[in-house]
């Protein structure tokens, strides 16, 4: 059988040229093309130290075959040829989907006998030529394309079988029918009985495109016709058990004499993936400087051999390496898996430092629109219902505060409607007495939380005491939804004509504003009247008879219901005049506020601190007149402080949710921006007395992260590996 020097056609043994290529044919083996009678000859595919691989159609299934055809003097003996069939039984075991399988083998007995190995046939390339086209390959690539190879290795090895000859050239890389490459270790096993010279590598990888390196015809076990460094290699390296392969892919401990081991194929898988990613082999030189540096130094880090390949990655493309190979990767899988795991970590590195702006502009884009939405929807009802739940909250929380001693009750309570069957519209004198009284005891001021009865207005002892005391008397006027003021015109035109214009200076509006669910939580100091004067609220009126008040004349303010009002001194309106002449000190510098608690009086209103108290109205006004007289301790924040309060939560768990990388970590920031308004707005009410909107920015944030949790979805993952959940 001739072959085609040009184009690898197999000829008859009476061709004189290749009708293809008119190449000249030359002798490869003596006899005809048919082998074992079975497999016909049609292609060399490749041409390697121990012989040459062909292109073969079996005669009888009419399929095509890679064969193998081993030529080498070292296994043309009767002892070599039965380790062949022993060698070629145990590598047709291997069934894994990244070893080529082997189907068949025998001995054809031309010329003394020539053994052969039929294997699957593939179309693809070598390891080494993928690389010599494209250069050294990324991190990513190799370990996708290695990662197979590994595995195959590891299940040779669970079946007792080493390769003994791993190297980019034993790697082919098989096209599928979607244009993926897969993966499949060659030439399994057969370093083990070949005993043949193996010829050195090159002491780098010739680039991309030379023209020393065709991708088809494959020579020296496999490896193509390159120079050799000046000086050369030993043509083979041959440990006490015949110990043969290719020469820069020893482990130290064959050269010393060990015999191979799972290690010295972890070693030689090493510097495969060492080319592979650097384009160099880690062991150059003439065959002593060869010897010398696997055996008494590492290899040279890859980064440096591949100034594209980061320094990160070194460790864990160097393991393979320790000079004890106890100390090696347990396995070949054992062993990618780590570095792609380095890859990947490293891969996670670059992209967070690449996305880390983009994000932060993502973040702050987010956290702004959810800030003005939030501050759009805080006045909205529904969320302006559970501000008020929650600051009854806050409330309850906080020390309750002590009531002003300043103040006193004189209370119309069940007692004062049974002493007496008088009605109250009838007891204008008593009401008259009781201001003489107190006034006489030096009581700073009287406020009567009460819409004066018209029949009070034509009492004279009433009337003489309020022409006398007006100075320091308030009485409640209330405006209706249409605007008409009720309570002045039962003073009555006596005193009125009396007092002239300081008559309308007697009232106060006593009108109250509960929120929806009935707590009164504002109050205001002082009222525009519809002509556009300002008049004072009530509770301003009855202030201005303390000494040194500090409310403020207009404008809305929160009540402090942390007050407890429940600690007032009180007295009953029936025995009031009773106990004012028996202590004069009871009304002293006080001021008395007069107002009915009785049952059925209709006026109870929900109580922030003690649910199961409810406050009366006069409770409720001793409440507002304390809260001003303090200067309106609670505070509600404006925008501007609501908005710096909001932003930075806002932000970071924008930028928190496009940046974690698990969602387990996602779900504990989704969680804790549940409770960051509440936890901000209670420290806030602790510390400075200052309200904070809880309900919209609660909500915004949870919208903030939805919105951030979602766009994550759409951009690049920023997991490492250990953290993918």
């Amino acid at each position: 059988m001739r072959e085609c020097e040009s184009c690898g056609r197999c000829l008859d043994d009476d061709a004189t040229a290749c009708c293809e290529a008119g190449g000249l044919p030359v002798q490869a083996y003596p006899g005809p093309r048919l082998l074992d009678g079975k497999y016909l000859l049609e292609r060399r595919l490749g041409a390697g130290g121990m012989g040459a691989v062909y292109q073969a159609l079996h005669t009888g299934l009419g399929k095509l075959f890679a064969v193998k055809v081993i030529r080498s003097p070292a296994v043309t003996s009767p002892q070599a040829i039965a380790r062949f069939r022993i060698e070629a039984q145990a590598l047709g075991r291997l069934s894994h989907p990244h070893v080529v399988g082997v189907s068949d083998y025998g001995v054809d007995p031309r010329d003394g006998g020539l053994p052969y190995l039929v294997m699957e046939y593939l179309r693809g390339e070598s390891l080494l030529a993928y690389i010599q086209r494209h250069g050294p390959l990324e991190p990513a690539e190799a370990v996708r394309l290695l990662a197979p190879g590994a595995a195959a290795l590891d299940d040779a090895h669970a079946q007792g079988i080493l390769h003994r000859d791993l190297k980019p050239s034993n790697v082919f890389l098989a096209s599928a029918d979607d244009g993926s490459l897969n993966p499949k270790l060659l030439d399994f096993g057969l370093a083990r009985f070949a005993g043949v010279d193996e010829p050195p590598l090159p002491d780098t990888l010739p680039p991309s495109g030379s023209a020393e390196m065709p991708t088809v015809r494959l020579r020296r076990l496999g490896h193509p016709a390159l120079p050799s460094p000046e000086g050369g290699l030993p043509t083979a390296l041959t440990a006490p058990e015949g110990i043969v392969g290719t020469p820069q892919f020893f482990a130290p401990e064959l050269i010393e004499g060990s015999p191979p081991s799972r290690a010295t194929d972890l070693w030689a898988f090493g510097i495969l993936a060492y080319a592979t990613l650097t384009g160099r082999l880690p062991f150059e030189g003439p065959a002593d400087e060869l010897l010398a540096a696997i055996l008494d130094r590492p290899p040279a880090p890859p980064s440096l051999g591949n100034p594209r390949l980061s320094p990160h990655l070194d460790d864990s493309l160097l393991a393979p390496f320790e000079r004890d190979p106890a100390r090696r990767p347990a396995s070949a899988t054992a062993w990618i898996e780590a570095v792609d795991r380095a890859v990947r970590a490293l891969e996670a590195r670059r992209l967070r430092a690449q996305e880390a702006p983009r994000r932060l502009l993502l973040a702050s884009g987010i956290a702004l629109g959810m800030l003005l939405l939030g501050a759009t929807a805080s006045p909205l009802a529904p969320f302006a219902a559970v501000d008020g739940a929650v600051l009854d909250a806050f409330i309850r929380l906080a020390p309750p505060r002590a009531a002003d001693p300043r103040l006193l009750l004189v209370t119309i309570d069940e007692a004062t409607l049974h002493s007496d069957a008088t009605p109250l519209s009838a007891r204008g004198d008593a009401a008259g007495i009781l201001l003489e009284r107190a006034f006489s005891a030096g009581a700073a001021g009287v406020a009567l939380d009460l819409l004066l009865p018209p029949a009070w207005g034509a009492s004279p002892a009433f009337g003489r005491s309020v022409v006398a005391h007006a100075d320091r008397l308030a009485f409640a006027a209330l405006s209706g939804a249409d605007g008409a003021v009720v309570g002045p015109e039962a003073l009555g035109a006596p005193v009125a004509l009396a007092l002239g214009d300081r008559a309308s200076a007697l009232f106060g509006f006593a009108n109250l504003a509960p929120d929806r669910d009935g707590t009164v939580r504002r109050a205001r100091a002082g009222f525009r009247t519809r002509d556009g004067t300002d008049a004072p609220s009530f509770a301003a009126r009855a202030l201005s008879f303390l000494d040194a008040p500090k409310g403020s004349a207009r404008g809305t303010f929160l009540v402090d219901h942390r007050i407890d009002v429940s600690g007032l001194d009180r007295l009953s309106f029936h025995g009031a005049e009773g106990a004012l002449a028996e202590r004069r000190s009871l009304a002293e510098g006080r001021l008395l506020l007069v107002g009915a608690e009785f049952e059925g009086s209709g006026d109870l209103h929900p109580n922030p601190r003690d649910r199961g108290r409810p406050l009366t109205g006069l409770e409720l006004q001793a409440l507002v007149i304390q809260t001003l007289l303090e200067g309106t301790p609670l505070g509600t924040a404006s925008r501007l402080v609501s908005a710096a309060v909001a932003l930075p939560p806002l932000f970071v768990v924008s930028f928190a949710l496009l940046w974690m990388p698990s969602r387990v970590a996602t779900a504990l920031a989704l969680a804790g921006a549940l409770v960051v308004p509440s936890v901000t707005a209670l420290a806030a009410f602790l510390a400075a007395g200052l309200v904070l909107p809880v309900a919209a920015p609660t909500a915004a944030l949870v919208l903030a992260g939805a919105l951030a949790a979602a766009t994550r979805l759409r951009l690049p993952s920023l997991a490492h590996p250990s953290q993918e959940v």
